[in-house]
Parts: C-alpha cells; sequence; structure tokens
C-alpha cells in the first residue's frame, strides 16, 4: 500500500506562519519546496512586506536551507 506524499506541515518546524509564508510563496507541496531556492524565498516575502524585520522572517533561510538539503 503506497504512503501518502508528505505535506508542508508534516516538516518538523513548520508552523502556522511559515505556512502562511509558503502560501504567499505559491508553494503548496514539498516537492515544490526541495525546488526553492531559501535565499530567493526570503528575498521575494521581504519585497512584499515590511514588517519581515519585525515577523522574525530570518528564520524562512534557515528553515528552509535545512528542509531542502533533508528533501532533497
Amino acid at each position: 500500500m503506497p504512503s501518502q506524499p508528505r505535506t508542508l506541515k508534516d516538516l518538523i518546524s513548520i508552523g502556522p506562519a511559515m505556512l502562511r509564508d509558503f502560501e504567499v510563496l505559491g508553494i503548496r507541496s514539498v516537492q515544490q519546496l526541495a525546488t526553492k531556492n531559501p535565499k530567493r524565498m526570503y528575498e521575494k516575502l521581504c519585497r512584499g512586506s515590511a514588517r519581515h524585520l519585525l515577523s522574525g522572517r530570518i528564520c524562512l533561510r534557515d528553515s528552509t536551507s535545512e528542509r531542502s538539503a533533508a528533501v532533497r
């Protein structure tokens, strides 16, 4: 019996704020996330939101860098 594919919310340390960021970036799956460049994702979020300095989005780069390496 095939197992269900992992979803973004199944990933360790991915909470509601990170899921909202993925939504803004148009990322809907783990497979899609694995193809993204964390630095470019962060830069895109920063361009779209002046509140990135207050919301702690710097952790997006850390989280997705680790996750991209683990998924590949």
